[in-house]
This record gives C-alpha cells, sequence and structure tokens, in this order.
C-alpha cells in the first residue's frame, strides 16, 4: 500500500484513481484499520494520504459513475467504514425481492428512481 501511494503522489487526478482504489481495496479486505493496524504508524501516514488524494479526484475528476461509486467506496474503507464500502463496492449485484423472489438489479432497477 505505501508504494502505491507513494508512486500516484504526483499523477493526474485521473492516473491515481485506479491504484487509489486498489489501496482502497486493500484496506477494505483489511477491515477496520483502528482494530489492526493503528500501531502501524508508516501505514497511518499512507493511508492519510490516500485519503487526501483520493478525495481530490472524487472532487475535482469528473467520475463516471462506477467510477464515482468505487473511488467512494475505497474512500470509506480507508476511513474505517468497512461496511459501507462493501455495501458500495457491491451494488451492482442483484438481490432477491423478499416477497416476489425476483431478483433486482439495484442499479438499472426504476426503484431507486
Amino acid at each position: 500500500m505505501p508504494h502505491l501511494v507513494s508512486v500516484v503522489a504526483n499523477s493526474t487526478l485521473r492516473d491515481r484513481l485506479g491504484p487509489l482504489i486498489l489501496v482502497g481495496g486493500i484496506a477494505e479486505s483489511l477491515g477496520m484499520p483502528g482494530e489492526t493496524l493503528e500501531a502501524d504508524e508508516p501505514f497511518e501516514e499512507y493511508r492519510r494520504k490516500a485519503v487526501e488524494l483520493l478525495s481530490e479526484s472524487i472532487k475535482y475528476a469528473s467520475l463516471m459513475d462506477d467510477e464515482l461509486r468505487h473511488a467512494v467506496s475505497s474512500l470509506a474503507a480507508l476511513l474505517g467504514a468497512s461496511k459501507l464500502a462493501k455495501i458500495l463496492s457491491n451494488l451492482d449485484c442483484g438481490v432477491e425481492c423478499p416477497n416476489c423472489g425476483i431478483n433486482i438489479d439495484l442499479l438499472t432497477s426504476d426503484a431507486f428512481a
């Protein structure tokens, strides 16, 4: 993770997006940073830098819907909200309606229009 953050620190907003989404995925897989890695000061420094860089990309890069969803998911993971990160990253999965049993694709459904 530190290497990825270092490499993209001077990249364009769009070029840093993919690696930072990967960094967020790594953070999500580790769970809550405060529970597992708080004593690791270098990790905390790079996590803060990744949050800063990813926030800039989200704010200024004019992202497409899927890019934005994955960037916000990664940001949530980096901020310790791993459950929210998982929900956002899995929005393209369908869910079964508990009433009728029909599979609903959350991203294409009219349910949220």
